[in-house]
């Protein structure tokens, strides 16, 4: 679930783990805890003022797949989670569900449609905070100039790590190469 809030988070982490009190059922996937990310270390994702809020759930892709059958369900599904994830971030960050400005939630369905991955697969990785902190090796033992990057080899995966993983084999390649590794925004 992403939204959209009118409030900024200027002493919170970009990334966190919230443990709950009481399981949170996600299409029959009961969650004790989840990612949150707080796009709060730059202007770029949101206006002033503004902060784009993402919960990363883990769930079940059969569950949607099935609901999605019927449309109305699907969609009531979906902005009942929305308000069921608002209500738990209340307890953390109260008045939020009142400053929220825009909703989304994407299932498996969602990123199925969209990318074909496997089961609608956001990540490569489930986002625990085990996997998180596992470093996977970029490289193939017998295979020279061969580099990972993607989805698959930075635990908890999605778009950002994925591009920053390519950074990494770029940087890589300079060391080894003896290159100055510079970067510049366009």
């Amino acid at each position: 679930m992403t939204c959209w809030v009118a409030r900024t988070f200027p002493d919170e982490p970009p990334l966190k783990f919230l443990f709950l009190k009481s399981p949170l059922n996600v299409g029959g996937v009961p969650l004790t805890g989840f990612p949150l990310r707080l796009f709060n270390y730059g202007d770029r994702f949101a206006p002033r003022g503004k902060t784009v809020v993402q919960a990363l759930l883990h769930t079940d892709w059969n569950f949607w797949k099935d609901l999605r059958q019927d449309r109305t369900a699907y969609e009531a599904a979906k902005n009942s989670l929305a308000a069921e994830v608002l209500e738990r971030l209340e307890a953390h960050y109260p008045g939020l569900t009142a400053q929220v400005e825009v909703t989304d939630v994407a299932t498996p369905y969602t990123t199925w449609r969209y990318t074909l991955n496997r089961e609608g697969a956001f990540m490569g990785w489930v986002p625990t905070p085990q996997a998180m902190r596992t470093q996977i090796r970029r490289t193939l033992p017998g295979l020279d100039h061969f580099y990972m990057a993607g989805q698959w080899v930075v635990p908890g995966g999605g778009v950002p790590p994925c591009l920053y993983s390519g950074r990494q084999v770029i940087q890589v390649l300079c060391r080894r190469d003896g290159k100055k590794f510079s970067t510049s925004v366009p």
